[in-house]
């Protein structure tokens, strides 16, 4: 039905698109430093004379952390109506501001917790927002052989951020370190708003001057002699005609509802790619990984790790990240479905020996001898997961939703997501707490075995597949028959 994007284009420059993707991709490192903040925070805020506010409770420490999860919840929701409102571009443009804002409140608190549940939530606000809005902005910007690449960049920056973190925590005092946070959005206004619109979402709101303008700065049309957008700007033009989401016509909300449910029918590409989504999302999160995360320093604690908690979790933020680079470097060329399954059986084996760690923690010569895996099987675990479980779910869903259907599914599988998260931190605590950490991991373990499973016989391969190839194939391939 068409060509390939990269035949289209065969001597356009790459380094526009890596350019555009990794600015758009910096809130996702505002995500990272907000997460990692409440490690070194809250033990700050939990001292008596912290001079900020008055010592925390546990129960205060718990919703202050809490929030954000919270307010991501909300903020998903409607994400995908305003990036067909607004465009891919604007929408995150809005978005940094109330990173501004809940940094501002944090900042400024002052002997009142409730400002900083509130400064907390409104940062979850734009978290849930801008991981609905990201992906479809690299998605639509790359060319097929860099798709996977840029994708990645949302879970790469989140590890960036933890870094950020932990390094400025070494020589910052609290409000210091709350303040660079504070930084980061602001460097994301001033830099990305010289970055143009996505030209799939110009070509479908009819700016076609406009559409071609973007793709030439992708294409890096200005470095290259005679190069001809005409190809590439027709291939997408050909595939924005089946959307019906940017009409251009001005839609009431609840047009929009009864537009969406229209496309549910159980044999529609929209229902189906929903279906695969929605299994790795679900999956990803039963894994146990955001129990894991956010109980670092006390699982460590009560596996009499031999390492410092604190060096140990510095160790996973540093292997997160090469093991996350490494996944940006290679996904166009291994593709989604092998990082898939190493992803899932990583976190299997990791977490399985960190199961008999704890059942063998009365063996004093085996915790003379191995005080340190605590460490590296929870190193392994959340690793194995940001180099696939992490970012590739987020990846498949930009590129297998149809355009007409991306910002609402998108909005969807966020929203689903983000509860999980909530819940399963909490469930984490409950499970250790009745059933002990051998069996909690156990459980962990299965999960994560059904992971590899699942995506062995329902995720298609789409790496270097054009949208239209990934679309024919959705229609009439289901279950192990994808390739």
């Amino acid at each position: 039905m068409e060509e390939e994007k990269s035949k289209a284009c065969p001597s356009g420059k790459k380094w526009p698109q890596y350019l555009a993707a990794l600015l758009a991709s910096l809130p996702m490192m505002c995500t990272g430093s907000v997460t990692s903040w409440t490690s070194p925070a809250l033990a700050h805020l939990q001292n008596t004379n912290n001079g900020t506010v008055e010592g925390l409770t546990n129960d205060e420490a718990s919703w202050v952390g809490a929030m954000m999860p919270l307010g991501a919840i909300i903020g998903s929701i409607p994400a995908g109506f305003l990036a067909d409102a607004l465009g891919r571009k604007m929408a995150l443009l809005v978005l940094s501001f109330p990173y501004l804002l809940g940094w501002i409140l944090i900042i400024v608190a002052d002997h009142g917790v409730a400002m900083l549940y509130t400064g907390r939530f409104i940062l979850g606000l734009s978290i849930g927002a801008t991981t609905v809005v990201i992906p479809l902005y690299c998605e639509e910007i790359s060319e097929v052989s860099i798709r996977g690449m840029l994708g990645c960049y949302l879970d790469f920056m989140i590890t960036i951020g933890f870094l950020w973190t932990y390094i400025l925590n070494t020589f910052l005092e609290y409000l210091d370190l709350t303040i660079s946070s504070a930084v980061l959005p602001a460097a994301f206004l001033l830099s990305f708003i010289w970055m143009p619109e996505s030209p799939v979402f110009l070509l479908a709101k009819n700016r076609d001057d406009k559409a071609v303008k973007a793709l030439r700065f992708f294409r890096g049309a200005k470095y290259i002699k005679h190069f001809d957008h005409r190809p590439e700007i027709e291939v997408m033009r050909n595939f924005t005609k089946e959307g019906a989401t940017y009409s251009g016509k001005t839609t009431t909300s609840l047009s929009y509802i009864k537009e969406c449910l229209f496309k549910l029918g159980p044999v529609s590409t929209t229902a189906k790619a929903m279906r695969i989504i929605f299994g790795l999302v679900i999956i990803a999160q039963a894994t146990g990984i955001q129990g894991v995360i956010y109980n670092t320093v006390e699982i460590f604690e009560s596996g009499e790790s031999s390492i410092s908690p604190y060096i140990c979790n510095f160790i996973v933020a540093v292997v997160q990240f090469l093991l996350s680079l490494l996944t940006v470097m290679v996904v166009d060329r291994v593709g989604r479905r092998l990082l898939l399954l190493l992803s899932g059986t990583g976190m299997a084996v990791s977490i399985a020996f960190l199961a008999v760690h704890f059942l063998m923690m009365d063996d004093k010569w085996y915790m003379a001898n191995f005080g340190w895996m605590p460490c590296v099987t929870v190193t392994v675990f959340i690793s194995t997961y940001a180099s696939g479980f992490g970012p590739l779910p987020w990846l498949v869903m930009a590129e297998i939703v149809p355009t007409e259907s991306k910002g609402w599914v998108s909005s969807v599988c966020v929203f689903l997501s983000w509860s999980l998260q909530f819940i399963t931190t909490k469930l984490y605590s409950i499970m250790v707490s009745e059933l002990g950490e051998p069996t909690t991991y156990v459980v962990f373990c299965l999960f994560c075995m059904i992971s590899v499973m699942y995506v062995a016989v329902y995720l298609p391969e789409t790496s270097n597949k054009t949208r239209a190839q990934i679309q024919n194939e959705l229609q009439v391939k289901v279950g192990y028959h994808w390739s």
